[in-house]
């Protein structure tokens, strides 16, 4: 088998792969996961931003949040955070409902996550103060 033959096999192998996992995720992720409500003392700040605009910047919030913002396209999308906890980590439980459809996910206190335009970032803005405590001694 000539090299270039063999490398657009393994080209090919791994975008299959790619679609496979994607499929995989997807399907998983429409159906959400169990997690425990927490009642974690945290305190996050949130933004939320489509590629052409900024929708929400430094919204602080400690337990629950939740805002609908309308994207450029009109769609209008309600993004929830909650606290949870899941195997004992604490996380954030994130719910994008747009068009009849609801997207879920989780990730940590210093997360990202895009659901097609919109990103959804998340800070823990405890442990940013503590490290800022940290750096200048205060």
């Amino acid at each position: 088998m000539a090299i270039q033959a063999r490398s657009s096999l393994w080209l090919l192998t791994g975008f299959a792969a790619g679609i496979v996992a994607t499929v995989a995720v997807t399907s998983h992720a429409t159906t959400p996961p169990m997690a425990t409500p927490a009642r974690l003392t945290g305190h996050y700040s949130v933004s939320i931003d489509e590629i052409r605009q900024n929708l929400v910047f430094g919204d602080f919030f400690s337990d629950r949040y939740s805002h609908a913002v309308t994207l450029s396209d009109g769609s209008v999308h309600e993004v929830t955070l909650r606290a949870v906890s899941r195997n004992g980590q604490p996380l954030l439980e994130l719910t994008d409902a747009s068009d009849g459809k609801v997207a879920h996910s989780f990730m940590g206190p210093f997360g990202t996550t895009t659901n097609g335009k919109l990103m959804v970032n998340v800070k823990d803005e405890d442990e940013v103060r503590t490290e800022m405590h940290r750096l200048t001694g205060r």
